[in-house]
């Protein structure tokens, strides 16, 4: 890629808050750096204190000043004074400005990020005009591409395939020294069979099956397991699940552990046997990722993006996500396993891995 071109970024966030989206931003912006030197950034919500160079060195940014408002004038001020060569934008809820860029300089290349349910069902007639008139999508699954080819009646040749990645300052193969404080901190008993989940619990994501999976712990015939749901949780959300499994009488086999911070992370993939995530309306799962790099074994639903997240089945084990006993079986089938299929996290980083990903992102914007 010539240095030459001027590349502009314009996302809601990417290190002031957490989250599936933050982390592709990050990664995004670190593959731009490594892509080119003329970047330009332009957050909604980050501030320039929150910025991490390591990811950034290369860029200029401009981020939240007072309110919301003013940082989108003075963002689209910026951005037509800059003359960037390619906008990417990071989610449509940022479709405004873009119509706004797009209408002061139609010859503008703009690219949309697509991600999942931040794609799925829109009503806005300016959300649907924009992704009419956008450049291209970028789209991080087949599932996210093809639903939004459907629903919109868009053409398949504006899309382009660029999965999600890992955060590159992350070791995934470091040894986690604490497992056994962990298991204290959870009253986890030596020798306990650990399924894991990491999400956020809330009616919002419930989507990802971890209720189905409370109902699958009653039909496993594996003994001494114990369900570790990962993740912040409101209290509405953690009751419904608690109640399913009171109801279910799988209760004393639930953790809940609440926020994870991102240096405990690795340390509790690496404490489970299994990793399960069973959603229906997932856009793709970084968690899937994750979780293959710590050498542990994963099961998802084939309806999804989670399918694409491992690689159709290469990567692990695909099931129904609506079938309890689906989901029971696949349990019992992975949990009886000894060994530790060593070329996983490797075939996955051929794959999905920074540098796929940077190299991806350098194709695609040589492409026109």
């Amino acid at each position: 890629m010539h240095d030459q071109k001027m590349i502009s970024f314009l996302y809601l966030s990417a290190f002031s808050t957490q989250g599936g989206i933050e982390r592709f931003n990050q990664a995004f912006i670190y593959a731009l750096n490594k892509n080119t030197k003329n970047i330009a950034l332009y957050s909604i919500y980050d501030r320039l204190e929150s910025l991490d160079k390591r990811y950034s060195n290369n860029a200029t940014f401009a981020g939240f000043y007072k309110s919301r408002i003013l940082t989108a004038l003075i963002i689209i001020v910026k951005l037509l004074l800059k003359k960037s060569d390619v906008l990417f934008i990071g989610h449509l809820n940022l479709a405004p400005l873009g119509l706004m860029v797009q209408l002061v300089r139609p010859k503008f290349k703009i690219i949309l990020i697509g991600h999942g349910i931040d794609v799925w069902g829109q009503t806005s007639f300016v959300k649907k005009m924009f992704l009419k008139r956008v450049h291209q999508i970028w789209a991080v699954s087949s599932f996210t591409r093809d639903k939004m080819i459907q629903e919109y009646r868009l053409s398949p040749e504006k899309f382009r395939l660029f999965p999600n990645t890992l955060d590159p300052f992350v070791d995934f193969s470091a040894n986690s020294e604490h497992l056994k404080q962990l298991k204290d901190r959870y009253a986890i008993q030596e020798g306990t069979k650990i399924i894991l989940t990491v999400c956020r619990i809330s009616s919002s994501e419930a989507y990802k099956g971890y209720d189905r999976v409370v109902k699958a712990l009653a039909l496993i015939k594996t003994p001494n397991v114990c369900y570790l749901l990962a993740g912040k949780y409101d209290e509405i959300e953690k009751r419904r699940v608690l109640e399913i499994a009171e109801k279910y009488k799988v209760a004393d086999r639930v953790v809940f552990t609440s926020f994870i911070p991102d240096e405990e992370l690795i340390a509790h993939y690496k404490l489970a046997d299994v990793f399960i995530m069973p959603s229906t309306n997932e856009g793709f799962g970084i968690v899937f990722l994750e979780a293959i790099a710590c050498g542990v074994r994963v099961i998802a639903g084939n309806i999804d993006g989670s399918a694409d997240a491992l690689a159709h089945g290469e990567l692990g084990m695909l099931i129904n996500p609506l079938a309890d006993d689906e989901i029971a079986n696949a349990l019992d089938q992975v949990l009886s396993k000894q060994d530790i299929d060593d070329s996983l996290p490797i075939k996955m980083a051929d794959k999905f891995g920074i540098a796929a990903f940077v190299e991806r992102q350098k194709k695609y914007i040589e492409e026109d």
